[in-house]
């Protein structure tokens, strides 16, 4: 196949799924995956709503929901690092902590197995729960129910009803958007009622959001500020939520 060819199919699958691995690219077209990387970097260059990142690609309009959890791990990387690094500055051994399911969680979970932090970590999340399960300073709880492989995690009533029989110190959660009028929000109504009862069953309630999630909501509604204690952010946002998150007494921390 010519690679005029390969690329217009790769952009063809972009185009249906809203993203792309370079793995299963390369055994698909039976050709080296740096020859993969090269054709999305020729895609890159030639229409930049085709975001490249480490392992693949995807639409820069798709949610970050319908990405993959190897490649939402690879988006905004840095970022990422310095906000979870601020969240385990909170832990300190014997805390309780409660992770969703998102790839800043992600995040969390690896500092705290760099920094040997003896807590407990509830979650919803199969990565999570396969990067914690080997280390033994780290008690892992896994809420169960549905095990949905797009999302890598477990939904439905299951994680709801068992979130009920604890109390963790802290709740860290990644929604989707963030809106004033409309609160927290997420475009999948399990994972958006999972996040909810997240949130009600701890004592500190506390948000991982980077800039692009401000000022946009999604379908569904997870809770309003009025349940969130800190929020840390990558980036300086605007004078409007400097003034909203100081008055309604929200810890509002810059990394």
């Amino acid at each position: 196949m010519l690679p005029k060819e390969r690329r217009t199919k790769i952009k063809e699958r972009l185009s249906l799924q809203g993203n792309v691995t370079v793995k299963r690219l390369a055994q698909d077209f039976q050709v080296t995956m740096e020859t993969i990387r090269n054709d999305l970097d020729y895609l890159c260059k030639e229409d930049s709503e085709i975001i490249k990142v480490h392992g693949g690609a995807y639409l820069s309009e798709n949610s970050e929901r319908l990405i993959p959890m190897m490649l939402r791990e690879n988006i905004m990387i840095e970022e990422k690092n310095r906000m979870a690094t601020v969240a385990c500055d909170l832990f300190t051994d014997g805390d309780s902590v409660i992770l969703d399911t998102s790839s800043s969680a992600m995040f969390v979970a690896k500092r705290i197995i760099d920094r040997k932090l003896r807590v407990v970590v509830i979650t919803n999340s199969l990565p999570i729960t396969n990067l914690l399960s080997s280390h033994t300073h780290v008690k892992v709880i896994t809420l169960g129910g549905n095990f949905n492989a797009t999302l890598q995690s477990f939904i439905g009533p299951v994680p709801v009803q068992t979130l009920s029989n604890y109390h963790a110190d802290y709740s860290i959660i990644s929604p989707t958007k963030l809106s004033m009028e409309q609160g927290l929000s997420d475009d999948n109504q399990e994972i958006a009622q999972i996040r909810m009862n997240m949130l009600k069953r701890c004592k500190q309630r506390i948000l991982l959001v980077d800039r692009t999630k401000f000022d946009c909501s999604e379908l569904f509604h997870i809770c309003g500020f009025d349940q969130i204690d800190q929020v840390i952010t990558d980036e300086r946002p605007d004078d409007r939520w400097i003034d909203f998150f100081r008055l309604s007494d929200i810890t509002l921390t810059i990394v």
